[in-house]
């Protein structure tokens, strides 16, 4: 198998495991089909980021990226909640007051 072949099945899968488990997902790195958690690339990848966001003056909106990254996208948060106090109001309230 070519590299381009190797990539454009590497990326395709990529999308389905992004799409059908989110920030969960363990994604194809290399031709080596070496994998690693997205989030823990994405921080890699944004953190690697910041320094240039900073000298281009948008290190705010690079922020969100890493909240996201770090404390988890919405419906993970909605989910920690939801299992800590057992029900859906309490994490209604909750996220509406983030």
């Amino acid at each position: 198998m070519s590299d381009c072949d190797h990539a454009t099945l590497a990326r395709a899968e990529n999308k389905w495991r992004a799409g059908a488990l989110r920030l969960d997902a363990v994604i194809i790195l290399d031709e080596d089909s070496n994998e690693r958690l997205v989030t823990d690339d994405l921080d890699d990848l944004l953190n690697r980021l910041e320094p240039v966001a900073k000298s281009l003056n948008c290190a705010d909106e690079l922020a969100p990226g890493l909240d996201i990254v770090r404390s988890g996208a919405s419906y993970q948060r909605q989910r920690r909640v939801a299992e800590d106090s057992d029900g859906r109001p309490a994490c209604s309230g909750r996220l509406t007051c983030r």
